[in-house]
């Protein structure tokens, strides 16, 4: 048995983090057993100082990307078998897109947005001690800016960073105005890292001008709540 080490369950979504979802999405759609294992020590176990992370035949391993490519050696390519070279590279650029640029916006939008810092604050410290938990969100939340700005997307002004943002998800969502998932008539890998990103837009409730830009297009909350439903029907999409 795969035992998967997340952060946790929130805002109706599958985990806090796109990663995390990206990962047990993957493993859903692949029909791979897994045990879930949601403690609050998690992330200070995890072999490469961030989650998700697994442990298998007594190994542990970090990255969502490399778990996937170990657990497809390990059991078998299940979801890309069907897939041609051009839709793999394709596959590759949008994965790209979506894990080294977008998921910054998304980290602008919960940690240095100082609209939406409350309800982050609230929703992921809620379990620290009450006399400490305000000095740990400010040293997280510090970090974090400092990260952003290390990345160079935090340095630029809030209407830049949304804007970016909006095309990143104009540029990988085209697809899906005509064909049902990501690269076609069958689901894929690429679609696990998709929704592990959309739904950490559409589904929180944040305000940005990425979730106004994505509450415009039926089609995209459409393919979200499939996945949810086919996949997650416990947490009721």
């Amino acid at each position: 048995m795969i035992k998967y080490y997340p952060f946790f369950r929130i805002w109706g979504i599958p985990d806090a983090s796109p990663f995390c979802v990206k990962l047990e999405t993957w493993l859903r759609m692949s029909k791979i057993d897994y045990e879930p294992v949601f403690h609050p020590m998690n992330i200070q176990k995890a072999p490469k100082g961030k989650l998700p992370y697994i442990k298998h035949d007594g190994q542990f391993m970090g990255d969502s990307s490399l778990i996937i490519q170990y657990l497809v050696e390990k059991f078998g390519d299940k979801l890309d078998q069907h897939l041609t070279s051009d839709q793999r590279r394709h596959a590759l650029l949008v994965q790209r897109t979506l894990e080294e640029h977008l998921y910054w916006v998304l980290i602008y939008s919960r940690w240095i947005d100082d609209q939406n810092w409350p309800v982050v604050k609230k929703a992921f410290f809620k379990t620290a001690p009450a006399l400490v938990r305000g000095l740990i969100a400010r040293k997280v939340r510090g970090d974090i800016i400092k990260s952003a700005k290390g990345h160079g997307l935090g340095r630029h002004e809030s209407e830049v960073i949304y804007a970016m943002g909006i095309q990143d998800l104009e540029a990988v969502t085209a697809p899906l105005q005509t064909q049902p998932y990501m690269l076609g008539d069958r689901v894929s890998s690429l679609d696990a890292t998709t929704f592990g990103f959309l739904a950490q837009i559409y589904y929180p409730p944040l305000d940005t001008p990425l979730k106004t830009w994505f509450s415009e297009r039926t089609w995209l909350i459409d393919y979200c709540d499939k996945i949810m439903q086919d996949w997650f029907p416990e947490l009721g999409k």
